[in-house]
């Protein structure tokens, strides 16, 4: 944060400079660049230098500004700070060996850290370009260090019981002058600022800046980047008020007068204007959504590859560690066709009984040995990355006959590993019906065009203008996003509506007027909670399916049917296309649930089969796929 301490102005000859002191308050994110990397500590019991590092820096000093030194627009503001940098190396795991508590030597798996406190004395050197109420800052700076206090330490994560020869499970193996890097260090520095007038006299100044250190970036210029973030409040000029001149004639003006242009705007609830001091009443929903998505059968290659291709999310040991089918919530189709090798490795992972079957085909373009190395590929994957066992998969290389289509997959199936995946999460929205707009401008040379944004928290939540073909008149009628889960525990009052009108008159003259319209309170909501659920079934191909995937449909379709209250919505949505076997598989899909509703009247579910309007988010997986959608009240 920048406050002006002196503004004072300097000037000989006519030409004047104003200069400014301000104190300066930096936070600033980045490496530890005060560790020893290449080839030091970081590179420490062969790990390559591979880990997670990051740099907490806070600083504080004073900053003169000079804004017009060379031209109007190009000045100088130098700054000297005085900072303190919080940092950490995480290495990733890697084999070793250590001794057991009878002292024999036994095979660990270990890790080391580093940590580090840097006090320096930073001096910047920018050069500063005005464009109106946008700023660019560029130069460079240089870091003494003060003092400094830097530790490694090894750990051994597994197996349990294991020890380091003076025994603990933890030791300290280098620290201070021999794991640090340079004292002095330099680059360059480039910050982009905004200015925003607060009053007449004020404008607030919020600064980006990112950092580059020559000195490290030679060697490791992944880790020689910073950013950070400041404020400054920067009084405005006050222009000069202009001299009277005093002629004995009388002056004539020619001057134009110039028209009139006044806007205002209002929320309105049922025609009537809001108070902007009482808060209006909400719809609040509690919406509980479980998803069951078949697994598709197939891994997909590229043509002529023998690589699991970049269509799937791969993973190291330690990232395979902290999956779990929660991260899928939310993701949609794509993100499940991400994720296919992740799932069943997952699967593999939890329950070592479980099997999967793995057949690569060749012919038709399709060499044996590039069938084979596929084979191995998704083979290595689950054991490697996710510790199964080879008796848990089991594979073949088979030739394809004309009557298969060629591909480049590898299939796999295993009824629990490919079964359908379950997930859930919940979501909160709020809804405010018949929320009108209500605008007046008075423009003497015409209006040109009018803009009217009506916007929470920053995000835009409708839109109105002139250029639209809309009654100007009509209701806004909008839900407003609520939070994605309901722990009320961390959730705050939500932020106020503001609509904004612009208006514009045919000189080119514009005018911005706004309104707010306040939401009840966090506590209020909660008394008026409306809580429904949403299941979404996903059947994975049209074709005619057979075996599992047959099992796996009947076992969807018959967790739909228990789920049915009475007054539920039931759509089907079909793939946008018109392949034979899809619309009758689809069709098949909603006769099945229709046919069983008959036989369940009390349910009186209302179904509608409709297709689905774009393939966008669609992957070439689920390109087939057959959607079931339930929507109902939570409680009977």
């Amino acid at each position: 944060m920048f406050i002006s301490l002196a503004t004072f102005v300097v000037g000989t000859n006519g030409f004047s400079q104003t200069i400014r002191v301000e104190p300066v308050i930096t936070y600033e994110y980045g490496y530890p660049l005060s560790i020893e990397r290449t080839p030091g500590i970081i590179n420490h019991f062969g790990t390559g230098g591979e880990g997670s590092s990051y740099n907490h820096t806070f600083g504080f000093g004073a900053s003169l500004q000079m804004p017009d030194l060379f031209t109007s627009g190009i000045g100088f503001s130098p700054a000297i700070e005085y900072r303190i940098g919080l940092g950490k190396f995480k290495s990733q795991t890697y084999p070793s060996s250590e001794f057991d508590a009878q002292n024999f030597t036994i095979e660990t798996v270990n890790h080391f850290e580093v940590t580090s406190t840097l006090q320096t004395l930073d001096l910047l050197l920018p050069l500063e370009f005005s464009f109106g109420n946008i700023g660019i800052g560029v130069g460079p700076w240089t870091s003494i260090e003060l003092s400094r206090s830097i530790t490694g330490i090894e750990y051994i994560n597994s197996p349990f019981g294991a020890r380091f020869p003076q025994g603990g499970t933890s030791q300290k193996f280098a620290g201070g002058d021999t794991i640090a890097s340079s004292s002095l260090h330099a680059g360059i520095e480039a910050s982009l600022l905004f200015r925003i007038a607060l009053s007449n006299s004020l404008a607030f100044e919020p600064r980006l800046y990112s950092r580059v250190d020559l000195g490290a970036i030679s060697s490791v210029s992944s880790k020689a980047f910073s950013t950070g973030i400041s404020f400054s409040l920067v009084p405005i000029p006050v222009p000069e008020a202009p001299k009277i001149v005093k002629i004995d004639t009388v002056l004539t003006r020619h001057d134009p007068v110039t028209p009139k242009l006044t806007s205002q705007i209002h929320f309105t609830k049922n025609g009537i204007r809001t108070d902007a001091h009482t808060p209006i009443e909400v719809a609040g929903y509690n919406t509980y959504y479980r998803q069951y998505t078949e697994m598709p059968p197939e891994i997909l290659f590229e043509p002529d590859s023998t690589s699991i291709s970049q269509r799937y999310a791969l993973y190291s040991q330690n990232e395979a560690s902290h999956f779990s089918f929660s991260k899928l919530a939310r993701g949609g189709l794509p993100e499940f066709a991400k994720q296919q090798l992740n799932i069943i490795g997952y699967r593999l992972s939890k329950d070592s009984l479980m099997t999967i079957k793995l057949r690569a085909d060749y012919g038709d373009g399709v060499l044996q040995a590039t069938a084979y190395n596929r084979f191995v590929q998704v083979n290595n994957y689950f054991s490697d990355v996710w510790g199964s066992s080879q008796r848990q998969h089991t594979g073949s290389v088979a030739m394809i006959t004309p009557a298969h289509d060629p591909a480049n997959v590898v299939e796999v199936s295993g009824e629990s590993a490919c079964a359908p995946v379950p997930t859930q999460w919940i979501e909160r929205s709020y809804h405010i019906p018949h929320l009108g707009i209500e605008k007046m401008i008075i423009a003497d040379a015409g209006l040109s065009s009018w803009d009217i944004v009506v916007a929470q928290n920053a995000k835009t939540l409708a839109r109105f203008s002139s250029a639209d073909a809309t009654d100007e008149t009509a209701i806004a009628d909008f839900d407003l996003a609520g939070d994605s889960s309901v722990d009320d525990e961390h959730q705050v009052d939500p932020a106020p509506l503001v609509a904004t009108l612009t208006a514009t008159d045919f000189t080119g003259q514009r005018v911005v007027s706004d309104d707010t319209l306040l939401l009840p309170s966090r506590t209020q909501q909660q008394k008026n909670i409306t809580e429904r659920e949403k299941f979404i079934f996903v059947f994975l191909s049209v074709a005619a399916k057979l075996g599992n995937e047959a099992k796996y449909s009947d076992l969807m379709i018959e967790k739909l049917l228990t789920e049915i209250r009475k007054g539920a919505h039931i759509s089907v949505e079909n793939p946008p296309h018109s392949d034979e076997n899809a619309s009758k598989t689809g069709s098949t899909v909603a006769e099945r649930i229709v046919s069983e509703l008959k036989h369940r009247p009390e349910l009186a579910a209302d179904i509608h089969i409709i297709p689905r309007s774009s393939e966008e988010n669609i992957p070439e997986e689920y390109r087939h796929a057959v959607i079931v959608r339930l929507d109902q009240s939570k409680n009977p």
